[in-house]
Order: structure tokens, then C-alpha cells, then sequence
């Protein structure tokens, strides 16, 4: 009998995941990943978003707008439902039916009010199985079923961007091995995105180039009047000067002080380096901002060995050698 009601309880919950939100959200995909258009005030633009029913039946897909603001200096971004701005410039079907493992296209028209200011506004394009809710309130982003939309009204509009911080990881001076994490803030103070590209550049104390690593891995803006925050790491000692792309840099996990030994060993690093961040903005010559930092990377773990080694192995031939000389000096001594 216990048997039977436990056959009866999974398949319950069997049939309960069935209907769960995640797995339906499974079934759509959208492309491209992010559209940009420009209009003049009062004119109109059209774009296209691609949609894909990836389920085994034919699906209504339900397409809504959405508005992008940053949800910290992460660049984490936050879609909140609504009317205002681009949302209810955007003009959209509701709704279309897609065979299964098909896909369609979308048309869409955005109409800029003629008295509306310069500058940029951003959104998102959703394909749902689920129908919108009516009410208002945050959208969580699913990188599957949305198209971001960044949209520039054409005129003259301020900008202004700075450098905020820029510093080594938890702002630590010295450090024990690689990876060396950086992150610098950068506010923009405009009225349309900002997208900040460059470089860090990693010299040693004598000045000598150690790495380049690139100080917007993802290409990210940073959105009108607000701050973000960008990360970056020298990971790997020696190799190509460039460093590699990193998604996420990933500490070692060093157990044991021989485990720190051997990574030190074979990612070496000593000594006081300079880091000089160089940053373009949109790829424009007369916006370009700089700043620095210092650190120090002392690999104490290895150096205790190596000077435990010169200890037990070269001190004894010092001493052994030094002994050699005084016996032949009082020798040749007596022999006067």
C-alpha cells in the first residue's frame, strides 16, 4: 500500500512539473540578441525580431515591451513593465501562432513623438507562451525569450563620462599569487549609452610590459545617468602578452600551503607592477580617459622554500668552502 501511494505522489509531481513555469519558458528562443535603431523626433523607424517555437506542438507566442533600466552597478539589467517612453512608442503584434520547431518573423515599428528630448532609450522585446500580466512590475530577464532595444532619438544631447574608481580587487596592495582582479566604475553622466572600451595595461618595476588585458570583455554601455562597474584579470603569468578572455575568473582552490607552492611555481610573479587603464568612448578619439594603480605580488609561500633550500643544500657548501680557505691560509702561514 506504501508502495502505491508513492508511485501516486511522483507521478503527481511528474505531472506538476510538467506545467511548471521554467520548462514552458523552454519553448521559445528569440534573435537577434539586441537591436539598435535611430529616429529623428516625430519620424518612425521598423525593425525585425525572429521568433522560435522550439516545443514539439504549435505554439501562441505572446509578445510584449518592456523597459531596460540597470538594476545595480553590476549591469545587471531590469525590465519593468509600464507605458511611458519607448514601450508605447513600440507598435507590435500581441500575439502569433508558430508550428512547432518553426520560426517566424516579427515585424515592428517604433513612432518617436515629435516633443519627446534627444537622446537614448532602451527596452526589450519579449516572446512568452504565457500571456502577459496585466499589472505592472519587474520582468525577470531570460536571456532566451527577449531582444534588447537601444534606441537613440537623433538631435543634440549632453554627454559626459568619468573614471570613478579604478583599483586592484577588495583595493588589496599586496598579493600572493596570480589571478590579479581589477575593477574600475565608470559613471555617465549623458543622455545616451556609453560604451567604454580599452585596455590594462601591466608593467613591472622596471617598466617592461608584463600584460594587456582588456577592460570590457563583454562590450558592455553603461546606460544614461547612472554608474557601472567592470571587471577584469591578469590570469595567467608568462605566454602571449594579450591575455585571454575570461567569462568569470575563477580563484584556485589551494588547499595546502604545498598547493600554493606549486601554483606560485608555475604562475610566477614578484615584485611591485603599475596598472594603466586606457578607455575610448564609442570609438571616439576626443573621449578618452585614463587612470592607474599600483601593486605588489610577493609569492611568500615559495620564497620561504627557496630560501629553506639555499639553507639545507648551498649554506653547507658555503661553510664547507670557507673552511677550505682558512685551512689552506694557516697552512701557507705555517710554512712562512
Amino acid at each position: 500500500m506504501k508502495i502505491k501511494n508513492q508511485l501516486i505522489a511522483l507521478a503527481a509531481v511528474a505531472i506538476l512539473a510538467g506545467f511548471f513555469p521554467q520548462n514552458l519558458a523552454q519553448a521559445v528562443t528569440m534573435s537577434p540578441i539586441r537591436i539598435e535603431l535611430a529616429a529623428d523626433p516625430g519620424d518612425s523607424t521598423s525593425g525585425v525580431v525572429k521568433v522560435y517555437n522550439d516545443d514539439r506542438v504549435e505554439r501562441n507566442m505572446y509578445l510584449s515591451v518592456a523597459k531596460f533600466e540597470n538594476q545595480d552597478e553590476s549591469g545587471e539589467p531590469k525590465f519593468v513593465k509600464g507605458n511611458d517612453q519607448l514601450v508605447s512608442w513600440v507598435k507590435i503584434q500581441s500575439s502569433i501562432l508558430i508550428p512547432s520547431k518553426e520560426s517566424r518573423e516579427v515585424p515592428f515599428t517604433v513612432n518617436v513623438p515629435s516633443n519627446v528630448d534627444p537622446g537614448g532609450y532602451f527596452g526589450a522585446v519579449f516572446a512568452s507562451i504565457v500571456p502577459p500580466s496585466p499589472d505592472g512590475g519587474e520582468v525577470a530577464l531570460q536571456s532566451d525569450v527577449g531582444t534588447l532595444l537601444l534606441f537613440r532619438v537623433n538631435g543634440d544631447f549632453p554627454e559626459g563620462e568619468t573614471i570613478l574608481e579604478f583599483n586592484t580587487k577588495d583595493k588589496k596592495k599586496i598579493l600572493n599569487h596570480l589571478p590579479i582582479e581589477f575593477y574600475y566604475r565608470f559613471q555617465n553622466d549623458g543622455a545616451d549609452r556609453a560604451q567604454p572600451l580599452g585596455d590594462i595595461t601591466i608593467r613591472n618595476l622596471f617598466g617592461g610590459l608584463t600584460k594587456v588585458v582588456s577592460a570590457n570583455f563583454g562590450a558592455g554601455n553603461v546606460l544614461p545617468e547612472s554608474i557601472r562597474r567592470f571587471e577584469s584579470a591578469w590570469v595567467t603569468a608568462g605566454g602571449d602578452t594579450v591575455e585571454g578572455k575570461y567569462d568569470k575568473v575563477v580563484q584556485p582552490e589551494l588547499n595546502t600551503f604545498w598547493d600554493t607552492v606549486k601554483y606560485q611555481a608555475n604562475n610566477f610573479a614578484l615584485g611591485r607592477y603599475s596598472a594603466d587603464l586606457n578607455l575610448t568612448v564609442n570609438n571616439d578619439a576626443s573621449r578618452t580617459y585614463a587612470k592607474s594603480t599600483s601593486f605588489w605580488v610577493i609569492p611568500w609561500q615559495l620564497i620561504l622554500v627557496v630560501l629553506a633550500i639555499l639553507l639545507v643544500f648551498v649554506l653547507p657548501m658555503l661553510i664547507l668552502f670557507g673552511a677550505i680557505v682558512v685551512y689552506y691560509r694557516r697552512k701557507k702561514r705555517r710554512k712562512q
